[in-house]
């Protein structure tokens, strides 16, 4: 089962992509949940963290599979994940954001 606000890391094919729900339900196991991880990283620096190609070049030298590539849990937790104080994530997460309003404006000129 995974709620509102659970973090969803997919573990194959299209690998290493992050995402937050929004409703409950079930999910396969095309999917992992990371937690807990409250209190130690801010939901969206972990996003914009396991969204970068940092993360997905980590992922990527540890998938396995000759096919069908898959990303299991303990080569997701065998990362290296940089972990700032929690006020350094927020401001992080707010420079992120400030950067992509811009770029969205600068794109609808």
């Amino acid at each position: 089962m995974v709620h509102p606000g659970d973090f969803l890391l997919t573990n194959s094919m299209s690998f290493g992509r992050p995402y937050i729900t929004n409703i409950k339900g079930c999910i396969h196991d095309g999917w992992l949940m990371i937690s807990p991880y409250a209190g130690a990283f801010d939901q969206l620096y972990l996003y914009y963290l396991l969204s970068s190609v940092f993360a997905f070049k980590q992922f990527s030298d540890k998938v396995a599979g000759a096919v069908v590539q898959n990303l299991n849990s303990d080569k997701v937790a065998a990362s290296c994940i940089p972990l700032p104080p929690l006020a350094e994530q927020h401001r992080i997460v707010a420079k992120i954001e400030e950067l992509l309003t811009k770029i969205d404006k600068l794109k609808t000129k």
